[in-house]
């Protein structure tokens, strides 16, 4: 009926950046996501409405056992979830056909609130929904809230899902020239065979194993030094 009771616990909900989101960019001023640290910031970040959302949303981490960041896809791809490696097993559980750890630590980074809430110790998943026909995203997203609070047995809920597909980044691909070209389509998880030539360049990447590209974009549209794709490899 849409509804979820909780038999245990608590589940705590809350929206990144709201204004961002009424209008349907990532941000406003500043990205969020590399606002989650106590380090100085400049005195016109720290005024703005990002920031001191971001400091109110640390707050809620404290004494929570996992968290689920929940983000969506534009791109072709099947729905997905980022997990290191102390929360794999909670990724498995949550009925997504892929998993993804990133013990390299390429997304990860110093700011975003999956590293702020592993300082603490807390389990991480980040979930992307993906495109999928029909399947509104947004039901994606409310399936993988209800897996992840059946798993800590905070509602009697039937899982939704199957078995995940685990795989580890390998490489980051970045583009290194103006007349680098990827000859992949651009959608995410696109299946690469060992020995293809993934970007066509002076300084040329090819797979050394069969595996997936992650978040592919078209190098034209990016600066030299900035992140074509991700390479992953079946675990």
């Amino acid at each position: 009926e849409g509804l979820l009771s909780l038999s245990k616990g608590s589940l705590t909900l809350a929206c990144g950046n709201v204004q961002a989101l009424r209008k349907g960019k990532s941000y406003i001023s500043h990205d969020m996501n590399k606002l989650f640290h106590d380090q100085e910031v400049s005195e016109d970040c720290m005024n703005t409405q990002e920031y001191i959302r971001a400091q109110v949303l640390k707050a809620l981490f404290v004494g929570k056992d996992a968290f689920l960041d929940l983000h969506s896809l534009e791109m072709d791809s099947p729905d997905m979830i980022f997990a290191e490696a102390y929360s794999l097993g909670l990724a498995m559980a949550s009925g997504v056909e892929f998993v993804v750890t990133d013990p390299k630590m390429f997304i990860a980074k110093k700011g975003t609130p999956e590293y702020f809430a592993s300082s603490l110790g807390i389990k991480v998943l980040t979930f992307y929904a993906g495109s999928q026909g029909m399947l509104p995203r947004r039901d994606s997203a409310y399936k993988m809230i209800a897996n992840f609070a059946a798993y800590y047995e905070v509602c009697d809920f039937a899982k939704f899902g199957g078995e995940s597909k685990v795989l580890e980044i390998q490489d980051e691909i970045v583009k290194s020239t103006e007349f680098d070209s990827l000859l992949c389509d651009l959608n995410n998880l696109e299946r690469v065979n060992s020995g293809s030539l993934v970007v066509d360049s002076p300084m040329s990447y090819t797979a050394k194993e069969d595996g997936y590209l992650l978040f592919p974009v078209d190098p034209a549209n990016i600066s030299v030094g900035e992140r074509i794709a991700l390479f992953a490899t079946e675990v």
